[in-house]
């Protein structure tokens, strides 16, 4: 009948499931393995949940002899699910436009993560979609873990969408509303379906919440509490919670599912306004929380309508191999398996894979590998009866390009040379121009003093006792001896190659006023001092005048000190 099996694997909070599945054209479902395996470790640590998934993985490959493909899920509490509204475009742009509202709304950026979408409706401007995410290095952890054991992984899908995928297979067309309650150990997705849409809300809120409360207020370790929580809402002979810890677990219980009927209830009027003809008849629960003592019965009395557990579709068939005690304890965990097998299957179907696309080029290859190397094999003994035939054309080739060799010597020989010579003309170029500098310097340091005399003597009565020349350090240096064929040392073209560094000079000289030989400084002395300082930032020469200092010790002659930054553009 065409069928189709897969073995699916769900890495849950506490529970490890797997199951070969058989899928048939016309969608009836054979379940030809299953099993589940109880997680032991803090379920608050994911590294820890990443080894304990290895090592119950590799017990129960060895136990069912699971081999080939695969297809994982993936818990809600791992996931980021989100509902959003994007403006309507075309559809080679509706990615892009559902990346950018995305980014608005989550913490991490799109290059951390793997995400899908599915559209769920379309009233012509905007699309409602659906988003699921799963950070990049996550999935590529759980990818190895399970690549490990000698599986293929074919893909890796979100578990809060799957029970809607089995909700399809019911073909409950005549539903005009169902609530789905999947209670988990660290989270909660919570499911509302109409006739015509759908509305998937995952709440941080599970039963790791009561254990974390217990172990806090009665200090045990999470692992013990967890323990102590178990034996007591189970009814379990061993239970070893005293009284104060037993009223304390029905306190913290009591608590968890007020919130959760709160959190239930908001998300239910929200949806109701977008959808007013929305109206539930039915609640099912599943997950592992969802057999906390009066969990049933308080959503039951809030909501007013049934509230049943999960229950496995009469479409199923069991294999003779799967025992129904066996079944019956993982049926809180079947429901996402078969979400999973029939995600191709059914119209309307959500089929969502987070693998990283690094992975699935790296798995394409790996899937074309038999057919690469049989195909270079196939060239091999091609190519092998030519042979003889090339190996006398190579060699008539390679004496070829031994004369073509014998010929090109004298032409490489002759081209080092015109390397040479273009090398040398280049050298020479650099020199004239450096030399071109040297000869304008000389020239200019005449200028400067001529233009520094005349602003002197415009102010009259003042002249210079010292002049110092500081320099920056060289900053090139050229050895070349072409330079003696011109008139012109080396160690003048030095000194060129130093001037083209920032020069400062520093002024020291003195000023008479001979209007009041008496005073250490009169009005006049200072507007001439003035008249100076503006005469020198007059100059092309000069960029600045700094340090300035004044001696007014002596009646009728002030003595200065200034430091003139010149001009770079006006070499010296």
């Amino acid at each position: 009948m065409g069928l189709i099996s897969k073995l699916i694997i769900n890495c849950g909070t506490t529970h490890l499931t797997t199951g070969v599945i058989s899928v048939s054209k016309d969608n009836k479902i054979t379940v030809d393995k299953f099993c589940t395996t109880k997680l032991s470790y803090d379920y608050r640590n994911e590294e820890d949940w990443l080894k304990s998934i290895q090592d119950a993985l590799r017990h129960v490959i060895v136990e069912q002899h699971y081999s080939g493909d695969a297809e994982l899920i993936l818990p809600g509490a791992n996931l980021l699910t989100k509902i959003i509204k994007v403006p309507k475009v075309d559809a080679s742009r509706q990615k892009q436009a559902i990346a950018y509202e995305v980014q608005q709304n989550i913490y991490h950026t799109l290059a951390e993560i793997v995400w899908e979408s599915h559209i769920i409706s379309d009233d012509g401007v905007e699309l409602e979609v659906l988003f699921i995410a799963i950070k990049e290095d996550l999935a590529k952890k759980i990818h190895d873990i399970v690549s490990e054991q000698k599986l293929n992984v074919k893909a890796i899908s979100p578990s809060t969408i799957l029970e809607y995928n089995t909700y399809l297979l019911e073909n409950k067309s005549n539903d005009k509303g169902i609530v789905q309650i999947n209670v988990g150990a660290r989270s909660t997705t919570i499911l509302l379906i109409s006739s015509d849409s759908f509305f998937i809300r995952n709440l941080p809120l599970g039963g790791n919440t009561i254990t974390q409360e217990i172990s806090d207020k009665i200090n045990t370790s999470f692992i013990e509490s967890e323990i102590i929580k178990l034996d007591k809402f189970s009814g379990s002979k061993s239970n070893t919670a005293d009284s104060i810890t037993s009223k304390l677990l029905n306190e913290q219980s009591e608590s968890f599912i007020k919130k959760l009927g709160a959190e239930l209830a908001r998300t239910m009027a929200n949806y109701k306004m977008q959808k007013p003809a929305f109206n539930y008849k039915k609640v099912y629960l599943s997950g592992g929380a969802s057999r906390l003592p009066n969990l049933k019965e308080t959503l039951s009395e809030k909501l007013n309508v049934p509230v049943n557990y999960a229950i496995i579709s009469d479409k199923i068939t069991l294999n003779k191999n799967v025992g129904n005690q066996n079944l019956n304890r993982g049926s809180l965990h079947i429901s996402e398996l078969i979400g999973q097998a029939i995600r191709n299957n059914i119209a309307k179907a959500i089929s969502v894979d987070l693998i990283p696309q690094s992975l699935k080029l790296i798995d394409e290859f790996n899937s074309k590998k038999p057919y690469l190397i049989a195909a270079a094999v196939i060239l091999l003994i091609a190519g092998f009866f030519p042979i003889f035939h090339l190996s006398n054309k190579i060699k008539t080739n390679e004496l070829q390009v031994h004369n073509l060799e014998n010929e090109l010597t004298p032409l490489n020989i002759l081209q080092n040379k015109i390397s040479n010579i273009t090398e040398d003309t280049y050298t020479a170029r650099d020199n004239i121009k450096k030399i071109e500098r040297l000869v304008n310097s000389k020239s200019n340091w005449i200028n400067f003093f001529i233009d520094l005399q005349k602003r002197l003597v415009a102010v009259e009565d003042v002249w210079l006792e010292k002049l110092n020349v500081t320099r920056s350090d060289t900053t090139e240096n050229n050895t070349n001896n072409s330079y003696g064929l011109l008139g012109i040392t080396n160690e003048q073209v030095n000194e060129q190659d130093s001037l083209i560094s920032d020069i400062e000079l520093n002024l020291v000289g003195r000023m008479i006023d001979r209007a009041n030989p008496l005073a250490k400084v009169s009005n006049n002395t200072k507007k001439r001092v003035n008249v100076i300082l503006s005469k020198f930032n007059e100059s092309v020469f000069i960029s600045d005048v700094k340090n300035k200092k004044f001696d007014t010790t002596e009646k009728g002659i002030l003595k200065f000190e200034f430091t003139l930054v010149l001009n770079p553009e006006m070499p010296l």
